[in-house]
């Protein structure tokens, strides 16, 4: 169950960037609806999501980097073109 003993001053507060890690978990649970609707997460359960959060952020955007799938299609010029070369530029298509 939730702390309900945690500052709600905390969670009426508008934030666009969470500075520490006890306001981003405030911000979460507000996001989820509390303190109108029960959250029926433990604390660990919490502080396992948000290490996994950055984590996950730290792998993917640390640099700036986004995981990013993109469409290509191959034409007959290009596979003639890599046939051709064996290195193919970024004009080459």
């Amino acid at each position: 169950m939730i702390n309900t003993s945690r500052k709600l001053g905390v969670f009426f507060s508008f934030m666009a960037r969470p500075s520490t890690r006890q306001e981003l978990i405030d911000y979460c649970l507000r996001k989820l609806g509390f303190p109108v609707l029960e959250i029926n997460v433990d604390d660990d359960q919490i502080e396992d999501l948000v290490d996994d959060a950055i984590q996950f952020f730290q792998e993917r955007h640390f640099d700036g980097s986004i995981k990013t799938f993109l469409k290509l299609e191959v034409t007959e010029q290009m596979i003639t073109d890599a046939k051709a070369n064996s290195t193919i530029s970024g004009t080459s298509f």
